[in-house]
């Protein structure tokens, strides 16, 4: 991806601390602030794949940091802020690759971690103890968190500058496509525009169905190897794949499916990664099928 950087418009103050004064947030204590300047940086950006440092500490003692990234003269007078994914709110590496191209296209450029560090999964922070929950920092990772962003990187971007950013976006997929709706829902003056894809929204529905093949396959003390899913599910695409009027492979009508797995149990297949052949099971075909 060729990047093609913008003439700067302005004239930007010196990359000190002393020049940057704390941004104003309601109930923050900002302890630090950090800035540096970073010359001739340039990485290789993926196509497909669109670092100021803050410390912020809240009422309930979390340590969030923030990331500015400020062009030092090419600024196009624009923020982009980058968002989530998986379990973290930002500053992961996909959100790093997108802070880079943002700042390559001429803007400046914020995200966060929420206060959850690199962690990719809940497990060191999601229970403050057996059974309960931290609502404070999953109230950080699923909305609060993320406006704080905004006012900090609009703050930091004004003071460096000496002017405002015009247009401000939020740019995020799957975590960070979550996060793009409530922030129109929750902060509608926090960003000018969001580009939201594949939102990660209706967790109460999908994480259920992400755990309940494990459940089955627990419940019925089966564990059959991939090889049977993969043959079943070629299998039924194959047989309703052309109900929605287009043969490419993907069923987009799902109501006039009504291929049935157990049709298949008995069927031997060729499992090439494990070397052998071998019927599909009857559990194979019951977790396939949820029941």
């Amino acid at each position: 991806m060729t990047i093609q950087a913008v003439l700067p418009s302005v004239v930007a103050s010196p990359c000190l601390p002393a020049s940057i004064p704390y941004p104003t947030l309601f109930g923050a204590e900002f302890l630090s602030l950090e800035a540096n300047f970073v010359a001739n940086y340039s990485q290789n950006v993926p196509i497909g794949y669109y670092v100021n440092h803050g410390a912020v500490n809240v009422t309930d003692n979390d340590t969030v940091h923030v990331q500015v990234w400020l062009p030092a003269n090419t600024w196009n007078g624009r923020l982009q802020a980058i968002g989530g994914a998986g379990w973290q709110a930002g500053l992961h590496y996909a959100g790093l690759m997108g802070m880079t191209a943002s700042i390559g296209e001429g803007y400046s450029t914020v995200s966060t971690d929420a206060g959850l560090g690199s962690d990719t999964t809940p497990v060191n922070w999601g229970l403050l103890s057996p059974g309960n929950p931290n609502l404070y920092l999953l109230q950080n990772l699923g909305s609060v968190s993320l406006n704080d962003a905004a006012v900090i990187g609009k703050s930091i971007t004004a003071s460096y500058y000496g002017q405002p950013p015009k247009y401000s976006y939020f740019n995020g997929c799957s975590q960070g496509g979550r996060q793009g709706p409530m922030l129109a829902q929750r902060y509608p003056e926090a960003f000018d525009g969001i580009a939201a894809a594949a939102p990660a929204i209706n967790w109460n529905q999908f994480f259920i169905k992400d755990m309940y093949p494990s459940f089955l396959m627990d419940s019925l003390g089966a564990y059959p190897l991939s090889c049977e899913f993969n043959a079943i599910t070629a299998a039924a695409i194959e047989a309703c794949d052309a109900a929605d009027g287009v043969v490419d492979g993907i069923i987009t009508d799902e109501e006039a499916c009504d291929f049935d797995p157990m049709s298949l149990v008995g069927t031997v297949i060729n499992c090439t990664n494990f070397g052998v052949e071998r019927p599909i099971s009857s559990a194979a075909a019951t977790i396939i099928q949820g029941d």
